[in-house]
Formats: structure tokens, C-alpha cells, sequence
């Protein structure tokens, strides 16, 4: 019995991309907020943007190559369709079509429903209220090539001449002897038995002291899929991992990606008025 294992492809969200003059990457990833994606700094050899706490974000994974791709996304070290720690590995993720794109848009809770990301505080975040804080404020997905199917070529058989000839196994005059009993790479479902969850007090020692941004498991929001077959080119190495990591202002500010810059002496002087307390005052109401 042949083992067969799923991926998720999101229905409506996998279309084709169109053709531009300029090259881009094989693989695109972007942060989505209100229909945009969100401005990247890149930092020391890091891909960083900007979130706002409240806002609802999406990923855009972008496929620009001629072949089918898995991806697997992970959000503060969670894997977004199961909730628990990433692992490329083991997990299964989403198809993307051939110049295609998919958005993923929140932690999923059904075939049919996702828990929308939003950047919250670190405290409030999906991570802190369940595994940890550890690795609040990255964004991770690995690609998986599809595995090229080969089509067993026909072979001709020789009938031989003897007083009683054999009979040739059913099928063998199509595909040879072989059949489709070659063996196929190795396969796993889609969900796996969940891992150990570290105990409560372990969860919570990282979740409430660290600044900055991390991820909430937000309101449900409708986003179908279906499973779909996907054999990988290579099962345990992803042919590309994409990281983009997020924090807000002040986060970035203080990591060095953002530098804040001072007045120009220029707007200053252009700026400067001969009378700074001169505006006219009115008299205000009485407090009540």
C-alpha cells in the first residue's frame, strides 16, 4: 500500500503572477499590512520592517519559477498551520503554483478559518501564551522544489519460442516487468502527533519582560484550502529559506536598523521664528 502525503493549497489565493521585463528572484517573500507591503531595512545581512501593534499583517509568498513549491511558514518560531514549534522537517505547508503566489494570513484553526496575525506586545503574543517567547519577532519560510515524476518508458517484449511459453505478468507488455512497484520517495501526512509542550511555567518565564513586537493569535477570518499530493525533490533540505524579521520604532531604532535622524542645521535655520512666544491667547473656561 502506497503511502501518500498532503500539502495545502489555499483556494483562490494561488494565482499567476504576470510576466515583467525586469528579473526578479526565484522566491519573493513580503509583509502585508492594509493591502501594502510593508517598507524592508536591511540590517547587518537581515531583511527588517516595521509593525505598528494592532495591525493586521499578512505573508506574501511569491513563486517565480516554472515549477510547483511547497512552502513552510513559521511566525515567532510557530508553524503557522499547527500552532507548535517550527520544523521544517517534519511539517507540511502550503502549494504554490508555477509563477504564482499565496498569501498566508493567520495561524490556521480549520480547513476553512485562520486566527488573523497581528502585532501585539510580546507579552499578548501566540508565542508567550503557549511556548515561549524565545523567538518573537521573526518570520520564516522555507521552499520545497517539487520532486520531477518520471514516466516509466515502454519496453518491448520478446515473446520465446518454446513448446510452452510463459506467460507474461499483467502489465508487462506496457511497462515491463518492473510495473509501478519502483519505490517512491519518502512520504509523511500532512499532520503529525503534536510534540511535547513545555510545562506552564517554563512558557511564561521569557513572555512578559522583553520589549517590542511579536505576534497575537487574532479574530478568525474565513481562508479555504484543500489538500493537494506534493512529493518533494528532496524531503529534509529546503531549496531556500526566507527570513524577515519585525520589531516596532523604538525596537528598530535600537537595534541600529533604523537611525533617527536629528533636525538638518538647514531646516532649522529655515525653520527659526523671530517670535516663539508670541501667540495670541485667549482666555479658557473654568475647570468644572
Amino acid at each position: 500500500m502506497k503511502t501518500r502525503f498532503y500539502c495545502l493549497f489555499v483556494l483562490f489565493a494561488a494565482t499567476f503572477l504576470v510576466n515583467c521585463s525586469v528579473e526578479a528572484a526565484p522566491y519573493e517573500v513580503d509583509i502585508i499590512v492594509d493591502g501594502r507591503p510593508l517598507l524592508e531595512y536591511l540590517h547587518k545581512g537581515q531583511t527588517w520592517v516595521e509593525g505598528q501593534k494592532g495591525a493586521r499583517y499578512e505573508i506574501l509568498v511569491k513563486n517565480n519559477t516554472d515549477r510547483r513549491i511547497e512552502v513552510v511558514a513559521s511566525v515567532d518560531g510557530l508553524d503557522v498551520i499547527d500552532g507548535l514549534a517550527g520544523d521544517f522537517t517534519k511539517k507540511r505547508g502550503y502549494v504554490v503554483a508555477p509563477y504564482g503566489k499565496v498569501i498566508i494570513d493567520g495561524f490556521r484553526i480549520s480547513m476553512q478559518e485562520v486566527a488573523a496575525f497581528r502585532f501585539s506586545a510580546v507579552a499578548d503574543s501566540y508565542a508567550a501564551k503557549t511556548s515561549g517567547a524565545r523567538n518573537v519577532g521573526v518570520i520564516g519560510v522555507a521552499v520545497f522544489t517539487e520532486k520531477k515524476v518520471e514516466v516509466p518508458k515502454p519496453q518491448r517484449i520478446v515473446a520465446e519460442r518454446s513448446a510452452s511459453p510463459k506467460r507474461a505478468p499483467a502489465g508487462a507488455a506496457r511497462y515491463g516487468s518492473a510495473g509501478f512497484n519502483a519505490k517512491s520517495a519518502p512520504s509523511h501526512d500532512m499532520m503529525l502527533p503534536e510534540s511535547t509542550i513545555p510545562s506552564h511555567d517554563m512558557m511564561l518565564q521569557e513572555s512578559t519582560a522583553r520589549p517590542g513586537l511579536g505576534t497575537e493569535f487574532g479574530e478568525n477570518r474565513s481562508s479555504s484550502v484543500v489538500n493537494t499530493r506534493f512529493v518533494r525533490a528532496n524531503p529534509k533540505n529546503p531549496t531556500k529559506i526566507l527570513t524577515v524579521r519585525y520589531n516596532d520604532y523604538e525596537g528598530l531604532v535600537a537595534q541600529g536598523v533604523i537611525k533617527k535622524h536629528k533636525p538638518s542645521e538647514t531646516w532649522l535655520r529655515e525653520t527659526a521664528n523671530p517670535f516663539p512666544d508670541s501667540a495670541r491667547r485667549f482666555a479658557k473656561p473654568p475647570r468644572d
